[in-house]
């Protein structure tokens, strides 16, 4: 596996996050450094976790300002984004289009559930036939201690047995795009 930096500092062969207007943040391998007059550009090639090109594999050249050194752990998955120890957009966004690409479109923040649409409603961990598994953990997976994935079933379950428990009114606010899915 290819190292990975523990500074800012960029050396041929380390792994890095690159800047880019079309996809933000991305991983990339650095293949080369330029050093002119005091200044440093980094050439990078886009490649996957282990550093190998990725299918489209995208060549750039950028200077220092529009990377983000990868810390050590950054890349280890979280189902908690506030477990990270370091957060960056860069090592935020991997984390969820991470998630995303193994079909888990459900992603904790603290007490927060980020939801992405998965554009297909069929995933066997998002069934309706799951929900009793939820219901039936009752006031036991209460403040994050569900054994059971991530789901925004688990929001409404915790509201539910919150206001049981200490007898308080709970608020559940929905946010998202038409179509995100804010209606399941």
């Amino acid at each position: 596996m290819t190292d990975i930096r523990k500074s800012d500092v960029f050396e041929k062969g380390t792994l890095s996050f690159f800047y880019t207007d079309a996809d933000s943040w991305r991983l990339g391998r650095v293949t080369d450094v330029e050093d002119k007059a005091g200044t440093q550009t980094i050439h990078l090639v886009s490649c996957n976790e282990d550093g190998e090109d990725d299918e489209e594999a995208m060549q750039v050249a950028l200077p220092v300002d529009k990377l983000a050194p990868l810390q050590e752990g950054a890349l280890d998955n979280v189902n908690d984004l506030l477990e990270m120890t370091y957060l960056h957009d860069s090592v935020l966004l991997h984390q969820v289009r991470s998630r995303y690409w193994q079909d888990i479109i459900y992603t904790n923040i603290g007490a927060i559930v980020l939801a992405l649409n998965p554009y297909n409603y069929t995933l066997p961990l998002y069934t309706d036939n799951n929900m009793p598994k939820y219901i039936s953990e009752k006031a036991d997976a209460l403040n994050g201690g569900s054994k059971l994935p991530t789901h925004n079933w688990t929001v409404a379950h915790d509201a539910y047995w919150s206001m049981r428990n200490v007898d308080q009114p709970q608020s559940i606010l929905v946010s998202g795009e038409s179509g995100a899915g804010k209606t399941e």
